[in-house]
């Protein structure tokens, strides 16, 4: 049987935020060693915005910054940075768009760029049927090896783990989905309902030219700005 779906980009989609840099942040406060682990992390970001680098290097490159913690310390960390994220973190029409489909009976199925170790806890507090994310290595005794498990879930990558997940459940029908950002334009494409979420200004552009609905699901209360690091595009 088809199974009915809206799908969720995270963020800037549902976050108001990126995920991955904060949370590494909130994961590494007050640990001396996170000084040149950070710096290079900046370094990767900044390879990787002159094209010297990719975006699998970056996600590798904050992976290193968590070494130092084994699965269950992470998980907490990922638990509690969830928690946060949604008590303040989250687009006001986010929570709206979930309850919407949830009631019509459609599952959902949130897909990120970002790393297990985030998206997981994440989906579980939002109550997601679903989730297409980054996944990790572990080592046998449970810690990071600083490896990611398959490319970086980004563009053509997102658009093929879609693809497998629609035969893991014998076909889906795309009721709608949500993006912020261009490189999830093809989604958009393939759904009954493409939805722009506060969109990038390419993807505005694209959305107007093709018809795509465009929505502002505003930004949550202002928070103290993070450190500038070169961020990527998931």
């Amino acid at each position: 049987m088809v199974r009915r779906c809206a799908i969720f980009d995270l963020d800037r989609t549902l976050t108001c935020r990126p995920t991955w840099l904060r949370f590494l942040l909130f994961a590494n406060r007050g640990r001396p060693g996170f000084a040149p682990d950070l710096a290079m992390l900046g370094w990767m970001a900044l390879r990787w915005q002159l094209g010297r680098a990719s975006r699998d290097d970056v996600k590798e490159a904050g992976l290193a910054c968590l070494r130092w913690a084994d699965r269950s310390e992470l998980s907490r960390l990922g638990e509690a940075f969830a928690r946060r994220e949604c008590a303040s973190g989250l687009r006001p029409g986010a929570l709206r768009g979930l309850e919407q489909h949830r009631a019509e009976g459609d599952a959902l199925v949130l897909m990120t760029a970002a790393p297990e170790i985030t998206a997981l806890p994440l989906a579980r507090a939002l109550r997601f049927d679903h989730v297409i994310c980054t996944p990790v290595c572990w080592t046998q005794e449970g810690r990071l090896t600083g490896r990611i498990a398959l490319p970086n879930c980004y563009g053509a990558v997102k658009a093929a783990r879609l693809d497998t997940l629609a035969e893991e459940l014998g076909g889906i029908e795309i009721a709608a989905a949500y993006s912020d950002h261009i490189s999830d334009l093809g989604l958009l494409r393939r759904a009954a309902r493409g939805v722009a979420v506060n969109p990038s200004p390419a993807l505005r552009r694209a959305a107007l030219t093709e018809g795509l609905e465009i929505v502002d699901w505003g930004r949550p209360a202002p928070v103290p700005a993070s450190p500038r690091i070169p961020e990527t595009a998931s």
